[in-house]
């Protein structure tokens, strides 16, 4: 018997790479119903930080404007992330150990990414996914645990906010 998982039926890795957002502010991807559950189930929540193998194809316009296919393939954690931490940092009084657990990933995972595509060669594209880019092409190549250092007043959050690799945004 086949077993279903959870984030089979809510693929937010099928979001961020079919359309590059989780739609508008009424979808499930962006709700804080959502974000809360899985930060409350650790069962959820450490699923989160699992390395998946994910391969998406479509079609880019090149320089003629004819369709072109293009793959991507990419291991990476789920990109619901992003939209977890910066729901935990909002709400650290009940989350901060959630959000210093992301920030820590955070930190090794995104040195992995910018010393395997080098940070000159790469940009977030200023969305709040944490997708990046090439600057070459504008395919995308990876992902990247990223907040946008609200006003927190935990110091060791902020300390691991300092400390998370980042890229400048294009």
């Amino acid at each position: 018997m086949m077993q279903i998982c959870f984030f089979n039926i809510y693929d937010s890795y099928q979001m961020f790479f079919s359309i590059g957002h989780y739609g508008g502010e009424n979808s499930l991807f962006n709700s804080d119903v959502y974000h809360a559950l899985l930060l409350d189930s650790s069962h959820l929540f450490d699923r989160l930080f699992d390395i998946r193998h994910y391969e998406y194809e479509y079609f880019k316009r090149d320089s003629m404007g004819t369709k072109v296919p293009k793959a991507v393939s990419a291991d990476i954690p789920n990109p619901i992330l992003n939209k977890c931490l910066d729901y935990a940092l909002r709400h650290t009084n009940r989350y901060s150990r959630q959000a210093k657990r992301i920030l820590e990933f955070g930190i090794e995972y995104n040195a992995g990414v910018i010393g395997k595509f080098g940070s000159l060669d790469i940009f977030n594209p200023g969305d709040d996914l944490g997708g990046i880019r090439s600057f070459k092409d504008r395919d995308f190549l990876s992902f990247m645990i990223m907040t946008y250092e609200p006003k927190v007043k935990d110091r060791e959050i902020m300390s691991l906010i300092e400390w998370l690799p980042k890229l400048a945004k294009y």
